[in-house]
């Protein structure tokens, strides 16, 4: 793990950054904290013994990790404290908005906007609220449905020339190749691997610019995913994954349904 963080932390323009050595002394006197985001999403096997041998062998003080499954089983892993973050509330819902909506004077506004969402029993996940707040900003809000939501969140994400439905399936498809039969939420995918999916479903129906001049290629669908921030590259090892794992998942089902 290391070996990783010393070549993340290299800086592209000098090409120089600290060594691997370096990484391992910073790391066990706590200066540096690794934050291993979504590992239950990510290779298993691998993550899992790159990071049950970092913290076996003290390369670092402090490590946060994110993960849908329990801590495996090991004494390495014994050393993390497990926190579960609880649901939210009505009381949360105005920090949330405080924290997205920078212009004090519209708070109130985005507040009265999400009335349906707050007096709700059960308050929606927190991204999902983030992407009613997003929508509330620009208007009412048409619909609180998560599937509602999640589709208005990939419009609006779209910066690239790839026509709105166009863009949704190119995303969609993506959403169900991420989850694979042996894992119910979403995985890394090889950009090669996607190319030849969006590639067989281009042979069917191409995918079109907004104006339906031109057709899109995979390997510019690909890049219109990550410019929008939906997908993701992995830096060590150059895969792909979406940006939010649930919105995956609600696209994946809907378009399995």
């Amino acid at each position: 793990m290391a070996a990783v963080i010393s070549r993340l932390m290299r800086v592209a323009t000098w090409d120089r950054g600290p060594t691997e050595a370096m990484v391992v002394k910073l790391g066990s006197m706590g200066l540096i904290c690794p934050i291993i985001d979504s590992l239950s999403e990510r290779s298993p096997k691998t993550t899992l013994e790159n990071v049950g041998s970092a913290i076996q062998e003290g390369q670092f003080k402090h490590m946060l990790v994110t993960s849908r499954r329990e801590p495996p089983g090991g004494r390495a892993w014994e050393q993390f404290k497990s926190v579960t973050p609880s649901s939210i509330s009505s009381q949360h819902i105005k920090g949330f908005v405080a924290a997205y909506v920078e212009d004090h004077t519209q708070r109130d506004s985005v507040l009265k906007r999400l009335s349906s969402l707050v007096e709700r029993e059960v308050k929606p996940n927190p991204l999902f609220l983030r992407f009613a707040i997003e929508q509330a900003m620009i208007g009412p809000i048409e619909s609180t449905d998560t599937n509602d939501l999640v589709v208005r969140y990939v419009e609006a994400s779209r910066k690239d020339d790839v026509s709105p439905d166009d863009f949704l399936r190119a995303v969609s498809l993506t959403a169900v190749e991420a989850i694979t039969d042996n894992i119910s939420f979403p995985g890394e995918l090889e950009i090669e691997y996607l190319r030849g999916v969006l590639q067989s479903d281009a042979d069917r129906f191409p995918f079109m610019s907004e104006d339906g001049s031109d057709e899109v290629n995979p390997a510019r669908l690909i890049d219109a995913m990550t410019h929008s921030g939906i997908l993701t590259r992995n830096k060590a090892n150059r895969k792909l994954q979406f940006f939010y794992d649930p919105v995956a998942e609600h696209l994946a089902q809907s378009k399995r349904s």
